[in-house]
């Protein structure tokens, strides 16, 4: 995963990028300098980690608002 790819999970944001991934702002301006370049392989798997648990945040809200919709009867 190239710097590009992965700071457009988080807005274009290096700021978001790195609080999601506990790192210094400085560390994420540092793989932007070379944003072609692949990012270290642990923090690509971090990355990919903090999406699913977003996607299962997600889908948790989903699931709470349709039980709370009330139900249609015939």
């Amino acid at each position: 995963m190239t710097f590009q790819e992965a700071v457009a999970h988080f807005n274009n944001s290096r700021r978001k990028m790195a609080y999601a991934l506990n790192l210094s702002i400085q560390a994420v301006q540092n793989w932007a300098k070379n944003p072609e370049k692949p990012i270290p392989n642990k923090r690509a798997e971090q990355i990919k980690e903090v999406l699913i648990k977003r996607r299962i945040e997600e889908m948790l809200i989903e699931r709470k608002q349709l039980e709370a919709k009330p139900q249609e009867t015939d």
